[in-house]
This record gives C-alpha cells, sequence and structure tokens, in this order.
C-alpha cells in the first residue's frame, strides 16, 4: 500500500506548495538467511545491457553433456581446458605451528611407574607436560584448488600451466595454486585477525615478499572500524607490500558460515534496483562507500552505507603512497626500471559465498517478475482528514502521480530531512535531484517528500 500525506501551502492565487511524503507498503520481500555481516556496496563500471546479459547466464544456463569430447584434437581440448579457467577468490589463512606435545606413545612396554608416567603425559600437570621445541612460526596456505586439477589428468595438465604454487615460507614450500592473471588473494584483517595474541606479529614477513609483489588482485577484510593502532598498522604493512597490485577491494561483508573454498565478490551492479525502478541518477554520483539503491531482495544483506568507515579506510590507503617514496612502495616488482607503476584502482566489495549470491539473484529475477504486473492502492490524505484512495501500477513516477492531482509543472526539490535515504549523513546535500526527483517512480519500503510547485491551483 502507498500513504501520500498532503499538506498545501498557498503563496499566491498562481502557485501552491504542495509537501508529499509517500510511504510505500508493497510486496514483501523474499526472505534471506544470510550470515553476512550488513553493510553495503556498489561498483559502478559495468553497463546496464552487461548486467542483463550476466543475470540471463546466470539464471537459465544449465550444464549438458558432450561426449565427443574425447574425439576432438588434443590442441582443442587443451584450448577449451584453458579457457574454462576462471577468476576465483583465494582465501589465504594465517597458520601457526607451536611444536607442542601433550602426549607421549610407545608400544615398548617399560617397567617403573616412574616411565609410566613418561608415556601418559596427559595425566600429568600441565607444568611438567613438553613444550619445549622449535621456534613458534607461522605460515599461509588455502583450501582453495583450482577445479581443472581435480577433472581430469590432462585438464591437470594444462592447469600447471595457469597456476603456480604460491605463499610459501622458509620453514614450508608452497602449497597453494594461485593464478596472478586471473585470481584474486583475499586476506582477513578483521578485528579477529589482529588479536593480543599477535600484537607482536608483523603480517606478510619476508618470506611472502616475492609473491606478494606478483599479485595483481588483492581483497582485504579490514571491518567497519580502525579499532586500534595495531590494525592500523598491519593493515598498512600488508599494503605496502602488493606493489603490482592492479585493483585493490576493500571487503565490507564476509559470509562467516561460508565455505571458504566458494567466495564472490559481490559486484555493486547485481544488487542494485533494477532498471526502472528509480533512483538511476544515483550509480553516476561519486560514491562514499556504500549502495545507494539495493534492490529489495538484498534488504537483509546490506544495511545503510557508513560513510565515515569507508573515508577512514581510504585515507589509511592514500597514506601508504603519500609517506612512502615511489621506489620504496614499488621495490618487490621492479618498478623503478620500467616506469610504468600505477596506482591500483580502490573498490568496495562485499564477499559472499556461491549459492547464496545464485539464490539471492534467483529470488531477485522472481520478484522484479511478480512486482512488474502488480498494482499498488494510492492513498492521498490532505490535512483536512480527506482522503482519495486510488490504484496506480506500480512503475507510476511520483511526478506523473503528482501531475495526476495538482496539475504540477515541476517537482523543484527534496527536503533535505526526508531525502536522507538518497544523501550523505553528514551532508544532507541535495544537489542533483531538483533536476531529477520527479522521475522517481513508486516502489516498495521507500519514505521521503517532495516539494511540488503547481501553477493554477489544484483541481
Amino acid at each position: 500500500m502507498v500513504i501520500v500525506s498532503l499538506s498545501t501551502t498557498v503563496n499566491s492565487p498562481q502557485e501552491s506548495q504542495f509537501n508529499l511524503k509517500v510511504l510505500v507498503l508493497n510486496i514483501e520481500p523474499p526472505a534471506i538467511h544470510s550470515p553476512l555481516k550488513k553493510s553495503a556496496s556498489s561498483h559502478p563500471n559495468n553497463s546496464p545491457s552487461t548486467h542483463q546479459s550476466h543475470e540471463a547466464l546466470t539464471m537459465s544456463s544449465k550444464a549438458t553433456l558432450f561426449p565427443l569430447f574425447s574425439s576432438l584434437p588434443s590442441e582443442l581440448r587443451c584450448k577449451i581446458w584453458k579457457a574454462a579457467a576462471f577468476p576465483r577468490v583465494v582465501c589465504l589463512d594465517r597458520i601457526r605451528h607451536s611444536h607442542k606435545c601433550s602426549r607421549v606413545w610407545s608400544q615398548t612396554d617399560v617397567d617403573g611407574p616412574n616411565y609410566m608416567a613418561f608415556f601418559d603425559m596427559d595425566s600429568q600437570p600441565i607444568e611438567q607436560q613438553i613444550t619445549q621445541g622449535p621456534e613458534n612460526y607461522d605460515h599461509f596456505a588455502s583450501q582453495s584448488a583450482p577445479p581443472l586439477f581435480l577433472i581430469c589428468k590432462e585438464s591437470h595438465h594444462v592447469a600447471r600451466q595457469i597456476y603456480t604454487k604460491a605463499f610459501g615460507s622458509n620453514y614450508v614450500t608452497p602449497t597453494t595454486w594461485f593464478s596472478y592473471d586471473l585470481d584474486t588473494l583475499f586476506l582477513d584483517l578483521g578485528p579477529v585477525f589482529v588479536d593480543a595474541e599477535i600484537q607482536g606479529f608483523t603480517f606478510l614477513s619476508s618470506d611472502l615478499d616475492t609473491d606478494a609483489g606478483k599479485v595483481q588482485n588483492l581483497a582485504i577484510y579490514v571491518g567497519e572500524y580502525p579499532d586500534n593502532g595495531t590494525q592500523y598498522n598491519v593493515s598498512l604493512d600488508a599494503l605496502r607490500k602488493f606493489a603490482s597490485a592492479r585493483t585493490v577491494s576493500l571487503v565490507v561483508a564476509i559470509c562467516q558460515d561460508a565455505d571458504r573454498t566458494t567466495l564472490e565478490l559481490l559486484e555493486g551492479w547485481e544488487c542494485e534496483e533494477s532498471t526502472g525502478y528509480g533512483l538511476a541518477e544515483t550509480r553516476n554520483r561519486p560514491d562514499p562507500g556504500g549502495l545507494h539503491c539495493a534492490h529489495p531482495t538484498f534488504k537483509n544483506l546490506f544495511s545503510r552505507p557508513n560513510v565515515r568507515s569507508w573515508n577512514m579506510w581510504k585515507n589509511m590507503w592514500e597514506s601508504v603512497w603519500d609517506e612512502t617514496p615511489y621506489g620504496a612502495v614499488a621495490y618487490t616488482i621492479g618498478a623503478e626500471n620500467d616506469g610504468n607503476w600505477r596506482r591500483p584502482t580502490l573498490v568496495r566489495l562485499p564477499l559472499i559465498s556461491t549459492q547464496l549470491k545464485a539464490d539471492t539473484l534467483r529470488q531477485k529475477q522472481e520478484y522484479d517478475t511478480k512486482r512488474a504486473a502488480h498494482k499498488v492502492r494510492v492513498e492521498i490524505k490532505s490535512e483536512k482528514d480527506d482522503t482519495l484512495v486510488v490504484v496506480v501500477p506500480l512503475l507510476t513516477t511520483l511526478r506523473e502521480l503528482a501531475s495526476m492531482f495538482f496539475q504540477a509543472r515541476n517537482i523543484n526539490g527534496v527536503e533535505r530531512d526526508s531525502a536522507e535515504m538518497y544523501t550523505d549523513h553528514e551532508s544532507h546535500s541535495t544537489v542533483g535531484f531538483e533536476q531529477t526527483v520527479g522521475n522517481f517512480v513508486v516502489y516498495p519500503e521507500t519514505e521521503f517528500s517532495i516539494r511540488v510547485t503547481a501553477k493554477g491551483g489544484t483541481k
């Protein structure tokens, strides 16, 4: 149901101002049970046609059998295997080895109680258990294996040409298959990572400098706020070592309970309001760190953008290049030799499981199909509690709605307090909305006020 509260102010016989407050409650979005931390994101670098085609492929494409594949020439099969490699988000986890031993077992019988006590250390006081050994060390590894390695011997051979083992250390050989051109390396630097246990731990020690300098796509989770100086310094240390990164994604939401081998960065356009449902002009505005027009099916996944958090981490990233000389930042890739080093692109995206992403996009398509043929019930109330009820199509614009009753010639502004949904908390700026507010459409779960100037009185 759409409720439009109307108050009228007569400035002159020729001009009246109407303050409309529109509250649309219509079509409950599908319930999505998501383990994501609520946040927001956008990525403006995609065209609508690309978005629609990608959604169509995601929703309708089905795997089919091709029994003659083995009959193809080996050269053609190799090209197909190479084309099957796709960009992955590789989660790199920190693994700590302590070398502690709390139980020793032997098949040899030993006489005497003193000896038996040694072979049953779990029953002894904690101070008598064996805790001495080599120095503790850390290494990084991922459980994510490219599917090409698991299909057949031929695909495994092709996969070894695409992926290399990376991120080893002085203690552990590299075990993570990674493509520097295709894959995105994900590092969790949130508050859970930076805890009291590792206050003295320097992230990505010199053992990983060589591999870190080759990564071209990096994703880092830093939490909502830089909660202390340690987290800030750890993040700076990590960013400095990825000097060849072309893109850096600040992850604003993590699917904590998902399989860490099936993570994807959710592009902003995938969770935006569908084309034709208004607010299109906000996509061209500088993004303060969040999605301004999320589709209703994504309401349960994302909350209002946190501009303060975005600005804090953006400033942190800029300080890497401001405080460090060019040669020191790019030393790992030899950029000082070719002079082609460029500052990476910084984007803000959520991380979501593959299954949750597919389910949500499917629900988005079903939701759009349902509301495309839906009508809404509009109640218009004046100050004297007079009510007019009318049924209009869901895609009716506010300009059309106002003109229907008020013969409005233009809609000249948005009240600042009520335009909070479309503006930053701090500025409440309405610049740019005066020319386009008339194109806003009536759509579910929206509340705002507009000021309408009508010439010639009311009708």
